[in-house]
């Protein structure tokens, strides 16, 4: 049986980290004498940045590196604090706080940052099921007459449940949240009050929301995934449920994949993806028979039918490993 990497989360260059490398490094880098007040933050992440998208993201970087998730306070269901000289000086806040602190410094910086509050499909969602209450916020950043939106308490890291069913945060910088599209952030961000700022965004509602798959931005701005396909299907007025889809380390020009995690067996699927990265793609069914597409100057084309019930994965061949990209269910 050939080995399948499924690399969720692997960390790898992308095209964001090559254009805002300098950026980071600097704001990672800032010295403890120009952090003793929000002024000395601001002129210091002024002073290495040339344009608004940088001020904008030098902001988002320095916040992520040096404002840790209070996760007493969460735990708790107690007070974090809220006013901006107070986050600095304890250097930790929850969702609102950390939204709070990145509008004060974008003022400052002198770059439009408004603070959004609404729902999200963070770490105690649960897909399928209603939410009820809001409970997170973010940003809305305007750059160069675009508006954006931007998750600094997300870029900063992520959650885990320990052993007392407690969240404990783990610091890991993730830029995928920063200057999301729209069209991106609503499948894990619903602001509750947004009136007309993205004009070319679909309508959708709260439910419309909930029945959206949690999916990540990186799975759109990689080209795995388009969200057009799911606004389509909202019609339908059910849960929508997405095919499990893996980072990898290569680039995907572009795609065309069954977009919803169950898949009818016998029925045929059309399977096209470009990549000029990998020599081999594959289809594996539930008992490891691997069915190759024809590959034609690298778009990669394939009409399946799947014979067997069970798992089904699409996987991408490089240097004799085998990385899992898609993986569905046959019903």
């Amino acid at each position: 049986m050939r080995l399948i990497y499924s690399i969720f989360g692997l960390l790898f260059i992308t095209n964001l980290h090559a254009q805002y490398g300098r950026i980071d490094s600097l704001a990672r880098s800032c010295p403890v004498d120009s952090m003793q007040s929000l002024t000395q933050v601001a002129n210091y992440l002024k002073s290495i940045s040339s344009t608004d998208k940088e001020i904008a993201r030098s902001i988002y970087t320095w916040i992520c590196e040096n404002i840790r998730y209070d996760d007493k306070a969460f735990n708790e269901g107690t007070t974090s604090a809220m006013e901006p000289t107070e986050i600095l000086k304890g250097k930790k806040a929850v969702c609102i706080g950390y939204a709070i602190l990145y509008a004060e410094l974008g003022s400052l910086c002198g770059i439009v940052a408004e603070v959004v509050t609404g729902y999200s499909k963070g770490y105690d969602y649960i897909e399928g099921y209603p939410l009820e209450d809001p409970d997170h916020a973010w940003n809305v950043v305007s750059i160069d007459g675009e508006f954006f939106l931007l998750d600094a308490t997300w870029g900063a890291g992520a959650g885990e449940t320990n052993k007392k069913g407690k969240l404990v945060s783990k610091k890991g910088f993730d830029d995928q949240w920063f200057l999301m599209q729209p069209e991106h952030a609503i499948f894990t961000h619903y602001a509750e009050y947004l009136p007309g700022l993205f004009k070319s965004m679909p309508a959708v509602s709260l439910k419309d929301f909930e029945h959206l798959p949690n999916l990540r931005p990186s799975m759109f701005t990689k080209n795995l995934l388009q969200p057009t396909v799911f606004f389509m299907q909202l019609t339908t007025n059910t849960y929508l449920f997405a095919p499990e889809v893996y980072d990898i380390p290569f680039e995907i020009e572009h795609s065309e994949v069954p977009h919803q995690l169950v898949l009818k067996h016998k029925k045929p699927i059309q399977i096209e993806i470009t990549t000029n990265a990998v020599p081999s793609i594959y289809v594996v069914d539930q008992n490891d028979q691997y069915t190759a597409l024809k590959n034609d100057g690298g778009v990669f084309r394939l009409t399946y039918k799947p014979e067997l019930t069970g798992e089904l994965k699409i996987v991408v061949q490089n240097d004799q490993h085998y990385y899992t990209l898609y993986q569905y269910e046959v019903r």
